[in-house]
């Protein structure tokens, strides 16, 4: 459906600085294009991050803490304890960002003088051990739906990475006036601003944040692309509203694509061809009270209020196909797209996929097993090498299973069990590919039973040392790994009578250090170490312990 007929705010911007927006690629010549960009701003709906004071500053704690669980292979790792925030089903979502780090965000529900809340967290082995970043909290606003982006301006300077988180925000615990915010800080704390990126006209609100953006083709100009539902305060929707930033958030452009007053559930994805920079938009549309349909929008980078269909959404008659999720696999622009869209149909979750920019698509259900849930979601890896670009996953409607599976363009799904930990269904799960030097993993956050605490998992997930025991042991101790031959993990266990540096390493069968796995000051006690050597070719390798004088070497196979 393209509106053309309504007046956009890029009409009023000079013909020659669009067409000169359009003959610079980005990956040709960036700084230009953001000059451009900048100068195009000065004709469109432009607005600057304000400091959210005349509603309430927010109060943004930025201490470091330590979030650590005593995972072992398919327990889960405890993120986050206390309630989750319930005034939107999305509360919880994870990412791994260019550094390789993963990094969580927990929209947590309204306590004390607390009206809204938020909890960032990153971890840097793979899950194992969460450190906060930071949690911030409002006492005048609740807060709704969010969508978190982690993008880097220079992935040669660590700390240059910065998370942008955007939410939906309002003084009503009914949602209405609600406001988009912006809360961006670097990985280390520090550098942190917020503030409001964008308010409704008077009686309208803003609500179901979805974020994209070019970061995985461009670093210092990566453009951010944020969408929300914009309704009346008691109605059907205007639209969806999209906000555009060039410069990190300091402004942002922004227009109205008007689609069905039906449409809901926003999903933007980054879309990028030899032809030109799109973003595709899934969406559902409820034609009654018993039919309900998806579909997705296409739309240019640039804000305006045009649009096309690239799936236009079909009425099953008492069919309700719900909550659509879109994934698009992020590879050079040149190379035919990869995508995958997930949704319930009848309360089971299904897919389409395509392989070729969407030009046409095959379906697949998620599941052999009837199993039946409230949400879907998938999630996508830039890198070709290895396969699996994909990763999806949902949790049963009883709770029992947070079921996930990697595929590499939706042609098949093998679901696996992830969790331990009761779930709950009416939150929806969050997924992301972790990718560790080509090995992909899908990783996993979720809410507990009745939404009180965060979960998460992945798969293989191994998290290194445990604490078996605080008894002060007679002396030291190495045991033989367990089991022996193994593939690809095993045990070892040993015992410390004082407190001091142990170091544990593995050799290989010439003596070469293969892998560190403890290097750092442990009290006194016994202690459990689960070794993952899937990365090593089977053989014969050594493992040495050493602290305060005492050292011990054992062997060990690895058969694959």
């Amino acid at each position: 459906m393209a509106v053309l007929n309504i007046f956009s705010q890029t009409d009023n911007v000079p013909g020659n600085l669009i067409n000169e927006y359009y003959s610079f690629r980005k990956i040709e010549d960036s700084q230009r294009k953001t000059a451009i960009s900048l100068e195009m701003e000065k004709y469109m709906n432009t607005s600057y991050l304000t400091d959210n004071i005349t509603n309430g500053r927010l109060i943004v704690d930025t201490r470091p803490g330590i979030c650590t669980g005593s995972d072992w292979y398919n327990n889960d790792i405890l993120v986050h304890s206390g309630n989750i925030n319930d005034l939107t089903p999305r509360s919880l979502i994870i990412k791994q960002g260019e550094d390789g780090l993963l990094y969580m965000l927990a929209g947590l529900k309204p306590f004390a003088s607390y009206l809204g809340s938020i909890r960032i967290l990153k971890s840097s082995d793979g899950g194992v051990n969460w450190t906060q970043i930071s949690q911030s909290y409002s006492t005048t606003d609740y807060i709704f739906s969010m969508d978190m982006l982690v993008e880097s301006k220079d992935n040669n300077t660590p700390d240059s990475t910065r998370i942008m988180v955007y939410y939906t925000s309002s003084p009503n615990v009914n949602g209405n006036d609600a406001k988009l915010n912006l809360f961006s800080l670097r990985r280390n704390g520090t550098g942190f601003y917020y503030g409001v990126a964008g308010s409704p006209a008077a009686g309208r609100k803003f609500e179901q944040v979805t974020c994209c953006s070019d970061g995985q083709y461009y670093e210092t100009n990566t453009y951010m692309h944020v969408f929300v539902k914009e309704s009346p305060n008691a109605g059907q929707t205007n639209g969806f509203r999209h906000f555009r930033t060039v410069n990190w958030g300091a402004t942002h452009t922004n227009e109205l694509i008007v689609t069905d007053q039906r449409d809901n559930y926003p999903t933007a994805q980054f879309f990028s061809t030899a032809v030109t920079d799109s973003i595709l938009i899934s969406f559902e549309r409820k034609f009654d009270a018993s039919s309900t349909g998806y579909g997705i929008y296409k739309t240019t980078e640039l804000p305006t209020i045009v649009n096309s269909y690239m799936m236009t959404p079909a009425l099953e008659s008492g069919v309700k196909n719900e909550k659509p999720c879109l994934a698009v696999s992020q590879q050079k622009y040149n190379i035919d797209k990869k995508m995958i869209i997930t949704y319930t149909a009848g309360g089971k979750p299904v897919s389409y996929h395509s392989t070729n920019n969407g030009k046409s698509w095959i379906y697949r259900p998620m599941t052999s097993n009837n199993q039946s849930c409230a949400y879907t979601f998938c999630t996508s890896d830039s890198s070709s090498a290895a396969g699996n670009n994909f990763g999806a996953g949902f949790v049963t409607l009883n709770g029992d299973s947070v079921l996930s599976s990697k595929t590499t363009a939706g042609t098949s799904f093998t679901s696996s069990k992830l969790n331990n930990t009761s779930s709950s269904p009416v939150f929806s799960p969050s997924f992301c590919l972790y990718n560790n030097n080509g090995s992909k993993s899908v990783a996993a956050v979720f809410a507990g039973n009745s939404g009180i605490n965060a979960y998460f998992d992945a798969e293989h997930l191994i998290t290194g040392i445990q604490t078996i025991s605080y008894e002060i042991p007679s002396g030291f101790s190495l045991e033989q790994n367990y089991p022996n031959p193994f593939n690809p993990v095993t045990n070892i266990r040993f015992s410390i009578p004082k407190s001091g540096v142990v170091t544990l390493k593995v050799f290989d069968v010439s003596g070469r250090e293969v892998a560190q796995l403890i290097n750092e000051n442990l009290n006194a006690g016994s202690y459990n170490y689960d070794f993952n050597a899937s990365y090593l070719s089977s053989g014969v390798y050594f493992y040495r312990i050493s602290s305060e004088g005492f050292s011990d070497v054992k062997k060990m196979i690895l058969v694959k």
